[in-house]
Parts: C-alpha cells; sequence; structure tokens
C-alpha cells in the first residue's frame, strides 16, 4: 500500500518537529512547506510564501492530508498594532491561501487540521471550558476565533479540525524551556498572584493527538490539554522539584510583568481551564496525564 502524503507548513517548529518524528515512524511520507529550504527534519522541503500566494510547484500534489501549524510567536515580541497584524496574517490569511490553494488545485485531500489556541476562552473565571465555550473581546480570543473560521472553507471538501492547543512541554523549546532556565539558576517563582490556571499538554500526546484525528478522520474543534488542571505557582513549584532546585524569590508583581510585556501580559497573568472530554471520547487516550509524570519523563528523572 502507497504511503499517504502529509504536508505540514511550520514543519521544523517546537511540535512540528515532534509530529514529523512520529508520521515517519508511523510510515507516512511527511513534507513540509516552507520559507526557506532546510534540513530540520530530514525530509523534501517546498518553498511556499502565502503573501505572495505562492507554493511551489509539486508540493501537495497527492497530498492527503495537511497540517497547519505555521505561526509567528505569540509571545516572541511585544505587542502593538504592527506585531498583532504580523500575528493575524500569519494565522488567519495563511489558512485562507492554503484552502484557496487546495480548492482552485483540486488537491485530493483527507484532512485539514490547523493548530488553534486554548486562549479563546474567558479568562477571568475558574469554569472548565468546552469547545462549545463562546469566545471574548480580547485580541486572542477573537484571533483564535478568525484563525479557526478561515479553515472553513474547506468544510464541504474534507474533514476539517481545530487543535487548541496549550503550553506544549518540550525540554528544548517554548514556555517549559523559558521557565526551566531561570529555576535553573534559582530565580524560578510564581507569576503574578500565581494562581492563574497553566494549561498544559506533553509534544508526545499533542503529535499523538494530531494523527489520531487525521486516522479518525475527525472534524471540528478539540481542546490539546491534559486532564489535570494546575496553576502557574503549582507549575513552578513542581518544575523545581524535578529538577532539583530551590525557589529563593518572591513572586513576580504583576505590575512588573505588565511595564515589560504590556497588553501581552494577559497571556501570562491570566490562564484557562479546559475539557479535554470531547477528545477521549473519541478514544484517545493521553499518555501524560499527571505534570509530575510528565516532567519526569521530558527531563529523564525517576
Amino acid at each position: 500500500m502507497e504511503k499517504e502524503k502529509v504536508v505540514i507548513t511550520g514543519g521544523t517548529g517546537l511540535v512540528g518537529l515532534s509530529l514529523t518524528k512520529l508520521l515517519k515512524e508511523e510510515g507516512y511520507q511527511v513534507v513540509h512547506l516552507s520559507r526557506s529550504k532546510n534540513s530540520k527534519g530530514r525530509v523534501k522541503v517546498y518553498l511556499w510564501d502565502y503573501a505572495k500566494k505562492f507554493i511551489e510547484k509539486g508540493a501537495l500534489d497527492n497530498c492527503s492530508h495537511l497540517i497547519h501549524l505555521a505561526g509567528a510567536g505569540i509571545a516572541d515580541e511585544r505587542w502593538n498594532f504592527k506585531r498583532k497584524k504580523v500575528l493575524i496574517a500569519s494565522r488567519v490569511d495563511s489558512s485562507a491561501f492554503l484552502c484557496e490553494y487546495v480548492k482552485e488545485n483540486n488537491i485530493p485531500l483527507k484532512s485539514y487540521i490547523t493548530s488553534s489556541g486554548i486562549n479563546l476562552y474567558d479568562n477571568e473565571t475558574d469554569d472548565i471550558h468546552t469547545e462549545e465555550s463562546p469566545g471574548t473581546e480580547e485580541f486572542l480570543s477573537k484571533l483564535v476565533v478568525h484563525w479557526e473560521k478561515a479553515s472553513f472553507a474547506l468544510n464541504d471538501y474534507c474533514n476539517v479540525a481545530q487543535v487548541r492547543t496549550s503550553a506544549v512541554l518540550e525540554k528544548n523549546g517554548g514556555a517549559l524551556a523559558k521557565i526551566a532556565g531561570v529555576v535553573k539558576i534559582h530565580f524560578g517563582s510564581p507569576i503574578g498572584n500565581g494562581k492563574q490556571w497553566m494549561p498544559w499538554i506533553h509534544h508526545n500526546d499533542l503529535s499523538r493527538m494530531y494523527l489520531h484525528i487525521m486516522r479518525k478522520g475527525l472534524s471540528g474543534p478539540y481542546n490539546a490539554s491534559a486532564s489535570q488542571h494546575v496553576n502557574n505557582a503549582e507549575f513552578t513549584k513542581t518544575l523545581a522539584q524535578i529538577l532539583d532546585k530551590k525557589m529563593f524569590l518572591p513572586k513576580v508583581p504583576g505590575s512588573v510583568i505588565q511595564s515589560m510585556y504590556g497588553e501581552l501580559s494577559d497571556a501570562v497573568l491570566k490562564g484557562v481551564r479546559a475539557s479535554n472530554d470531547k477528545i477521549k471520547k473519541t478514544g484517545f487516550e493521553f499518555e501524560h496525564d499527571n505534570l509530575e509524570a510528565a516532567l519526569k519523563e521530558i527531563y529523564k528523572t525517576k
């Protein structure tokens, strides 16, 4: 049986590399769409530029599954009008272009799966949000709404799913690497009041979730978040224990974070709780559903 072809945008990112590795192990033919030729994922790379509406010839030929992970880093820069435009374009415009390209070129897609954000939900409440929970008027929430809406263009063409991703735990990148960096030099401490929820998911579980959605032909939004809900203080304390480091400093005042990051500080000082019941009801099982156990696996400690 011929291998199914999976095309991934953002394939050299934190999630992309993990997913690429899993898909290759499972026997899929994986290629990346990238803005530059690279060999990070050890797969064939095709160039693309959504702003110029360009995709290198042959990239999506006989593609069965298209997974869209590309997007400018939410916390990479302080937000201003220009940066917000970049965040929107890199997610919404890029997805809209991919969907348009697929339809115009009759790509035989079985599924289109786009990354999305857990930031959709109200972060002013302790409620546990389901995929049916509404968004808010905050920037990140509205960004997620439009991000997902762009994928709806393929609803009548193939299976379309949105993966609402929480903080991805991986040793070499993302939020975990940043927090661990300060914990290792004994500067780790809770941020703000430390009570804000911090949804998380092990990178292996997230990759397995994409594969599960693909194989099951699932459609619609799914929360990608482990079952154990922890707040920022609990997360930092658990990480320090796993790394065998002491925490000496007091909590970092919210006012300090706000002065440093402006509106972006809301992404750090506020958090949500999200239910993963919907994906579990489809038969998906989390392998890393407890924070302490997940961190022990990542750092290979007993």
